[in-house]
């Protein structure tokens, strides 16, 4: 049930009942407030390659604009804004509360398709405030997309092109397809039965965020075996040596969304 303003009736009815609000103007904003993480796979050489994906936890909203996202799996990249929103690591935006009422999860940078389904079926989602409140909200699988890849893609591990020396039984099955909950669709997502408060006013009690991805366990994948390779390759039209993966193909990105309510308290000069 939405309210008036588009927004749900208990986020509302939280900021009704909050004593710091009575008798004061507000700002009541709803935007997006995103996070990036990734899921980068270590390649030991073959053949046949074998990437493996850690089970080191992800941290989204670990990090601002213009910081290090190394807890976020991306160690020595500074964040932009085509990362994040936030403007320090945990904490709102402008000294904001913010009111969570769904989040959603754009799986939209799949630099390998074969990895997809198993990281999403075996990674769960655990959002924390100040650490001292810790709630288990399931499986990455469980989280609706409402943008981001659909369809297919071609695989790197498991289906060399046709024309590559190496190719898989003589020749490359059907492309993988991408996995989604759903068409992603701009409506979807994940909603909240009540919402989690996150306090940007002095700092206090649930003032930082942290929403922790952990794959529960160590997931391994395997190339495909080749067959014999073509004899001196480099004389045949239209035929290479196959490449095999490479860690700068190995890895899914996980953009976090965070559907909320951003409220302040509008000064007297506003």
């Amino acid at each position: 049930m939405l309210d008036n303003n588009g927004l749900p009736a208990a986020v509302n009815q939280l900021i009704r009942d909050k004593k710091e609000y009575r008798g004061k103007d507000l700002t009541v904003l709803a935007f997006p407030i995103w996070s990036t993480i990734r899921f980068q796979a270590l390649i030991a050489p073959g053949p046949p390659v074998v990437a493996t994906i850690s089970n080191t936890p992800r941290v989204a909203y670990s990090y601002g604009v213009g910081f290090d996202m190394a807890a976020a799996g991306r160690p020595g990249t500074i964040a932009t804004e085509a990362d994040t929103n936030l403007q320090a690591g945990g904490a709102t935006r402008d000294q904001a509360d913010v009111l969570i009422y769904g989040l959603s999860a754009h799986f939209e940078h799949v630099g390998e398709p074969a990895f997809f389904g198993d990281l999403i079926r075996e990674t769960d989602v655990k959002i924390s405030t100040n650490g001292d409140t810790t709630l288990p909200l399931g499986t990455l699988d469980m989280f609706p997309s409402p943008g981001g890849l659909f369809g297919i893609g071609r695989s790197n591990l498991l289906e060399p092109n046709t024309q590559d020396a190496g190719g898989v039984d003589g020749g490359v099955g059907a492309p993988l397809g991408y996995i989604n909950n759903g068409n992603p669709t701009s409506g979807s997502f994940f909603r909240l039965s009540a919402p989690i408060f996150w306090s940007g006013i002095g700092g206090g009690a649930d003032s930082n965020l942290a929403l922790t991805c952990t794959p529960r366990r160590t997931l391994s994948f395997t190339s495909a075996l080749a067959r014999a390779a073509i004899p001196n390759v480099a004389t045949i039209v239209g035929v290479s040596a196959f490449t095999p993966i490479t860690a700068a193909q190995a890895f899914v990105d996980v953009r976090w969304r965070l559907h909320a309510a951003s409220v302040r308290v509008r000064s007297s000069n506003a």
